[in-house]
């Protein structure tokens, strides 16, 4: 299991220097996840890497056993108002 931790914290370090860069204004371009910007799916990608066993077992029934409820409450948890300036969303995850 540790030998995945690195490749992962890679994959987040390079993902964060993807986001830092495009202009407030980008965050809002559709992305090819119908429906979604790129605000959106940036911020289900921290949401997932959020997400641990033990915080989604009791999330599921408050989302009423329905995944695309979860999934889209956790959305608008990470997505806030604004674009993150500069890239905080994952953290020390990502380090």
């Amino acid at each position: 299991m540790n030998g995945a931790r690195e490749p992962v914290r890679a994959e987040g370090r390079a993902l964060i220097g993807d986001l830092t860069g495009p202009p407030r204004d980008r965050w809002a371009t559709p992305s090819l996840c119908g429906g979604w910007t790129v605000h959106d799916v940036a911020a289900h990608l921290v949401d997932s890497a959020r997400t641990t066993r033990t915080g989604f077992v009791p999330a599921m029934p408050r989302a009423r056993l329905d995944f695309d409820r979860l999934n889209e409450a956790g959305v608008a948890r990470e997505r806030g108002t604004a674009p993150p300036t500069p890239w905080t969303g994952c953290g020390r995850s990502c380090r």
